[in-house]
């Protein structure tokens, strides 16, 4: 993030899956980019910053899903090509 951070480029929107959902990482990105994440069990929900993505999340539900299958299969054809060039 520092890498991107200090050569300007501008993050519109990620997904993350559940794995990255802390408070950590939901801290990296300003209230500008789009973040589209899984929430884990065990998350407090008073935090504004998770109040921010489950409202984005059930306000537009469909949207959330379109961007995590794209993600989903970006995440599969780079697997496909690390066993096909590794």
């Amino acid at each position: 993030m520092k890498i991107i951070k200090n050569t300007g480029i501008k993050i519109n929107s990620i997904s993350l899956n559940k794995h990255y959902s802390t408070r950590k990482t939901s801290n990296l990105f300003d209230k500008e980019t789009a973040v589209y994440m899984t929430p884990k069990h065990n998350i407090d929900r008073t935090d504004s910053d998770w109040l921010r993505i489950i409202k984005k999340t059930t306000e537009t539900p469909y949207q959330t899903l379109k961007r995590y299958s794209k993600r989903k299969s970006n995440k599969s054809t780079f697997s496909t090509d690390k066993r096909r060039f590794n």
